[in-house]
């Protein structure tokens, strides 16, 4: 996800981006990226995102990132701990 100005575009490795102008209360809901006049703003947003990185490495971080999540999960359902907050992928920086 990246934001610019009044656009959120909202990339998925296996389907369409979403943008969204968060400054137009109707068009927070309604997905910009299909219409033809957006498709600057897209390519502009896609680019910013992406930039330095492919889909294919982007693909292999989520991967990596799903593996260490599912790793934790695993032990916390088996561990129970007591202050479930507390713990946290300590490769994961985005909770920081």
């Amino acid at each position: 996800m990246i934001r610019s100005g009044p656009h959120k575009l909202i990339w998925f490795a296996d389907d369409e981006p979403l943008l969204f102008d968060m400054e137009e209360i109707s068009d927070v809901l309604n997905n910009l990226a299909e219409q033809t006049e957006n498709a600057p703003v897209v390519a502009r947003l896609s680019n910013a995102l992406h930039a330095g990185r492919g889909p294919v490495a982007i693909n292999q971080e989520m991967a990596t990132k799903a593996a260490r999540r599912q790793v934790i999960r695993k032990w916390e359902t088996s561990t129970n701990p007591a202050e479930l907050m507390r713990w946290f992928d300590p490769k994961n920086t985005e909770h920081i």
